[in-house]
């Protein structure tokens, strides 16, 4: 088994799988949480090693009883009044960089997940509006309440915050226990497809919040892919004009059918030079891009008084003329998950389920885990969003 163990990690260092930056003792955290998942890739008698990994995925998924802060987390058995157990049905594949290694925050050994969708299989005593069947969504983090952040109802920044499939096991498990308040109910009659695009677009709905966009406002996202679609529904939904950029014409049509006003491909035209030519510079612009450039270029373009609100999260430093902000009395926002956005982003989905049906572009059972992440990584300008059925009865 200590062979085992170690072929297994050494193959996910050289695939990235989570263990960049590692440190030794790595073997001892594989040995303890994924000792469960060797047994069953054992006993299926899984030969090649991609398998065993996906094997051991979705093994380590499986609920465990362990004592918590605040639950015990059993099978199908909720020990906190508030709580609530969700079996579930779909995850999609938001974690690239939770994946390879490249997100700055999480934490690993790590169950990956937080857009994801499930049913109600058990409530505490206390939680009085759902019940065994219901569909739900949740939502991703956990915060404490007490600081700074929270105290001004912004937790979504809490300084200790815990984020499903970042710091906390997510959603790609087969139950989870949760707080009732971080659950929302989506009608049963919505696809679990649908119902998993909620998260997501609470992003977008947060974005154009932080923003401030008014109706009127000319508005430029910087990047057509799932984030900056999400942006440009809540910009239409606001009432803006919207001008969107990306390297893939096929992305920016579908752009279209949410309403995009403006689309440019800026392999054909250089984007600061088009923005010269407008009447009115944008009053709005989210860099949905988030190369060090793109910001730069963003605070360049954005009108008098505007606002840029950076979606980006990595540690790229971008260089920004002090002048240019002094000048212009620039706002920049950065955005963070979310603050009371899901009942926004679900009734927008039950407004809009025959547009929002082709945003999913694939699917995956997650016995083809890693196909799954091997095609979106391959594959960008042929993928929106990318999902895993957990459950598929």
């Amino acid at each position: 088994m200590g062979r085992v163990l170690k072929d297994i990690a050494d193959h996910c260092r050289g695939q990235g799988h989570g263990l960049k930056g590692a440190d030794p003792g790595v073997l001892d955290v594989f040995a303890h949480q994924f000792f469960s998942g060797f047994l069953i890739a054992v006993q299926k008698r899984v030969e090649d090693l991609d398998m065993l990994v996906i094997a051991v995925l979705k093994a380590v998924g499986k609920p465990r009883a362990q004592h918590h802060k605040t639950h015990i987390v059993v099978q199908n058995q909720v020990h906190h009044r508030t709580d609530i157990g969700i079996s579930h049905k779909l995850n999609q594949i938001g974690v690239k960089y939770i994946f390879h290694g490249t997100n700055p925050f999480a934490t690993y050994p790590r169950v990956w997940g937080h857009e994801f969708a499930g049913e109600v299989v058990r409530v505490g005593e206390q939680v009085l509006d759902l019940s065994q069947g219901d569909h739900v969504v949740g939502e991703p983090f956990v915060s404490c309440k007490t600081c700074y952040a929270c105290r001004h109802g912004r937790g979504n920044v809490c300084e200790n915050l815990q984020v499903y499939g970042v710091h906390l096991d997510g959603g790609c498990q087969e139950y989870l226990v949760i707080k009732r308040e971080k659950v929302h109910q989506v009608p049963k009659d919505m696809s679990w497809s649908l119902a998993a695009l909620a998260e997501p677009l609470t992003i977008g709905f947060q974005s154009v919040s932080r923003g401030r966009v008014e109706k009127g406002d000319l508005v430029l996202i910087m990047g057509a892919g799932p984030i900056g679609l999400t942006v440009l529904m809540a910009v239409k939904a606001a009432g803006g004009t919207a001008i969107i950029t990306d390297l893939y014409d096929d992305k920016l049509e579908y752009a279209r059918r949410f309403g995009a006003d403006v689309t440019v491909n800026v392999r054909n035209k250089e984007l600061c030079s088009y923005i010269e030519e407008l009447e009115e510079r944008p009053n709005v612009i989210f860099d949905c891009v988030c190369t060090k450039t793109s910001l730069e270029e963003a605070v360049d373009m954005v009108s008098a008084a505007g606002r840029v609100v950076e979606l980006g999260f990595g540690d790229i430093k971008s260089e920004i003329s002090h002048a240019t902000l002094m000048k212009k009395e620039v706002d920049v926002y950065g955005t963070r998950l979310q603050t009371g956005k899901f009942p926004e982003a679900i009734r927008y989905i039950k407004e809009h389920q025959d547009l929002l049906e082709g945003f999913v572009t694939q699917q995956f059972p997650v016995e083809r885990l890693k196909e799954a992440f091997d095609f979106v990584g391959r594959n960008p300008g042929l993928v929106r969003k990318a999902q895993i059925l957990l459950n598929q009865d």
